[in-house]
């Protein structure tokens, strides 16, 4: 991996420490497997929000399992409008998906960037089978424009990720208000209703 993939990942843990810290839920941990695929993605938008990248990214879950579940989606380094930034390859879309039926290797996780590539696509093996996020229905920009009209301060890095917690399915949506703030500030969103959840 080069240097800006793994900053990439470093911020991604990052942020899943804040979404466990909001869900009480087990951090997602990236695969560290050998990338089975990476480059381009045939027709994929450059900067695009969460569920117009989806389907690019189900049309490859499919490939590897027919029956494959998504379980959550994560952007980073987002724009305030909740996509990613136009050709900006450290802003990225990340979809997790879950293969029940697989005995090893049963989650694939496959990573876009701003320009709409593919910079990573890799199988692990989970033993926790998760809640999936298969019906959720607000897409990114719904969710960042309904936590900016209440209360997400204007800031930097921009983060969000869509999951099911066992009580639902939400947005979480975080950003920094400022290079000197040690922690994020976040609203969570019904993923389906849209409505801010305290």
């Amino acid at each position: 991996m080069n240097n800006k993939l793994l900053k990439t990942i470093s911020a991604l843990v990052i942020f899943s420490f804040l979404t466990v810290a909001c869900s009480g839920e087990k951090e997602f941990n990236p695969p560290n497997k050998t990338a089975i695929s990476s480059g381009s993605a045939a027709n994929v938008p450059a900067g695009d929000t969460a569920i117009k990248t989806l389907k690019y990214s189900d049309k490859m879950a499919k490939v590897w399992s027919p029956k494959a579940i998504l379980m959550s989606i994560e952007g980073i380094n987002l724009s305030n409008t909740g996509i990613t930034k136009l050709n900006f390859a450290n802003s990225k879309w990340i979809y997790r998906y879950l293969a029940p039926e697989k005995k090893g290797n049963n989650s694939y996780t496959i990573m876009f960037d701003g320009s709409g590539k593919v910079v990573w696509a890799e199988t692990s093996d989970i033993s926790k089978i998760e809640n999936n996020i298969a019906n959720f229905s607000l897409d990114s920009s719904k969710a960042m424009d309904i936590a900016n009209k209440n209360g997400l301060p204007t800031g930097i890095y921009y983060s969000m990720i869509v999951e099911n917690v066992g009580k639902g399915m939400q947005w979480i949506v975080g950003c920094k208000p400022n290079e000197k703030s040690e922690k994020y500030e976040i609203k969570k969103i019904d993923a389906i209703s849209g409505n801010v959840i305290e």
